[in-house]
């Protein structure tokens, strides 16, 4: 319980004085009730353990995946000497220490092995590219991601989970309720 002067919290005084607003405050107070909650729905989540190398190659992964995808959505054909210019420029700008090889067969022969062995997340992917080029050209990108990943996961968590794939269909159905 927090310290109190005549029914009003020391805190609330020392962030009114501040300049802090009502409304902030009032963000705070509710804060670490937030906080237990979003906890709580995280460890309800069953996410699998990886080591930290599995878990940055994949996360590498998926972006160079996410580079060939759309290169090849907007020009219709893969160049793969091109994409593995642009993501060594990339890791350069973005001062990524941990390279691995951007010739184009290294980038070619990950992204092959991402696709096999994360084909659902690979087609996740395909599909977000496909809607972000027919969406509204004003939305920002992050909300565009932010949407249509809550749709898919919303999309998937009403599925089968026995079964092999998702249809097109029903991923339309979801874009269209959010």
């Amino acid at each position: 319980m927090a310290p109190r002067i005549y029914q009003a919290r020391i805190v609330d005084g020392f962030l009114a004085f501040y300049g802090i607003k009502v409304a902030d405050i009032a963000f705070f107070k509710g804060f670490p009730r937030q906080l237990a909650r979003f906890e709580e729905i995280l460890h309800r989540i069953p996410a699998p353990a990886f080591p930290e190398h599995v878990m940055r190659a994949l996360i590498c992964d998926m972006g160079e995946s996410l580079v060939k995808i759309y290169v090849e959505e907007v020009t219709g054909r893969s160049f793969s000497e091109d994409i593995a210019v642009l993501l060594s420029a990339a890791a350069e700008a973005y001062g990524i220490e941990h390279c691995p090889s951007y010739s184009a067969a290294a980038v070619d022969k990950r992204i092959g092995r991402f696709k096999k062995q994360h084909s659902k997340t690979y087609w996740r992917i395909q599909l977000l590219v496909r809607k972000f080029r027919s969406a509204k050209p004003d939305m920002p990108l992050n909300r565009f991601i932010d949407q249509m990943t809550l749709a898919l996961l919303q999309l998937e968590l009403t599925q089968n989970p026995l079964s092999d794939g998702i249809s097109f269909a029903g991923f339309e159905k979801c874009i269209q309720n959010r």
